[in-house]
């Protein structure tokens, strides 16, 4: 009977667990508020901070019709956020052109939430207790999709 009584409750838990957090004073969030399921994402992991860059050949190996999508029309997200790039072009990628971008390891950022009181539970905030990956998401649109033109001197 105890077992029992052990399985209903672990059965019950997992029933009623949700993935999803709460800001205070917000909206509970799903963290998935900013993605467009009508468009193609591709993951670029990231293990260490640094500019990456991106090159027509491994667009194309990823899949993406390159000759269809302008360099003003790619976007980069990491955790629910747009971040500036910089393309080499605005019009229809050359041979030799690439979008770039500033990507960072992962960290504690979303370990956070883990926790009731992260800023003296956690360990170190430079780490996640994950992995040290960060995922970036690139995608393309219709419109004008970076955030502005960056040039990295």
């Amino acid at each position: 009977m105890k077992k029992l009584f052990a399985l209903f409750l672990f059965v019950f838990s997992l029933l009623t667990a949700q993935a999803q957090y709460v800001l205070s004073g917000q909206d509970t969030l799903l963290c998935n508020e900013w993605i467009d399921f009508n468009q193609t994402y591709l993951k670029i992991k990231v293990a260490e901070d640094g500019i990456y860059r991106v090159g027509k050949q491994a667009l194309s190996n990823a899949g993406v019709d390159i000759g269809q999508v302008d360099g003003d029309k790619f976007q980069v997200w990491h955790n629910g956020k747009q971040v500036p790039i910089y393309t080499s072009t605005n019009a229809v990628f050359g041979d030799n052109d690439y979008l770039e971008f500033f990507g960072k390891k992962n960290t504690s950022e979303l370990d956070r939430f883990l926790f009731s009181d992260p800023d003296s539970m956690m360990m170190n905030p430079m780490y996640s207790l994950v992995t040290d990956s960060a995922a970036y998401f690139l995608t393309w649109v219709n419109t004008v999709g970076n955030l502005g033109r960056i040039l990295f001197c």
